[in-house]
């Protein structure tokens, strides 16, 4: 097989049937089920909403999009990763799919210039692949919704 690795960022842009492929794939096999959200990291990714933007590293065999890898940049780099990687997902029915993704992960991390970090839930299958890539776990992240907070308080 042929695969093609493409890059978009805010110089390059993306064409929508690209656009709606990535969303596609990332709310099927990704963590998203949104659509509005995965499509709101692609935007920032590309500078499309005010933002610092990012870049996308996606595979093709031939016009099928078979993985992806959103990186966005936060802004913070002198005291959090300057680069947070949204979204990396490949087809299952893709037989190279972890390789492939561990090549889009790799290009993604030499491509930020700064340090680059992901969220995973504590059980996510691919802990082990990140893992494998070079990812350590540094931190544990706590949440609050603050609308949950405030009603919690009022009552």
């Amino acid at each position: 097989m042929d695969f093609r690795v493409q890059l978009y960022d805010s110089y390059t842009g993306i064409t929508p049937p690209d656009s709606a492929a990535m969303v596609q794939l990332i709310r099927q096999y990704g963590d998203a089920e949104n659509g509005e959200e995965i499509s709101e990291a692609l935007d920032y990714a590309l500078k499309n909403k005010p933002s610092f933007g990012g870049y996308i590293f996606s595979c093709w065999d031939n016009y099928k999009l078979i993985a992806c890898v959103v990186v966005n940049q936060t802004g913070m780099s002198k005291y959090n990763p300057g680069y947070l990687l949204v979204y990396a997902v490949t087809h299952p029915e893709c037989k190279e799919g972890d390789v492939i993704l561990q090549d889009l992960v790799q290009k993604a991390v030499q491509h930020a210039k700064g340090e680059i970090a992901l969220h995973l839930k504590p059980n996510h299958p691919g802990i082990a692949l990140f893992k494998r890539i070079g990812f350590e776990e540094e931190y544990v992240e706590l949440r609050m919704n603050a609308q949950v907070q405030n009603h919690a308080a009022a009552s």
